[in-house]
């Protein structure tokens, strides 16, 4: 969960895996935009277990 006053429902968060991941080996999503915050879901896209430390960037698209 990213809490960040500025967020409304109605916004788009944008994401990014900046570093620290193994190539192909993680999805991250936006899996719900509520006011105030946003959940952010990282998936293990690999064959076994990872221990990557990662990195994510955001942005925020303003929806009026």
């Amino acid at each position: 969960v990213n809490n960040n006053q500025i967020v409304s429902a109605m916004d788009v968060p944008f994401i990014a895996i900046q570093s620290g991941a193994t190539t192909n080996s993680y999805a991250a999503t936006v899996t719900r935009v509520q006011p105030g915050s946003f959940n952010i879901t990282l998936t293990n896209s690999g064959a076994g277990p990872l221990t990557d430390t990662i990195i994510i960037n955001f942005a925020i698209i303003r929806v009026n």
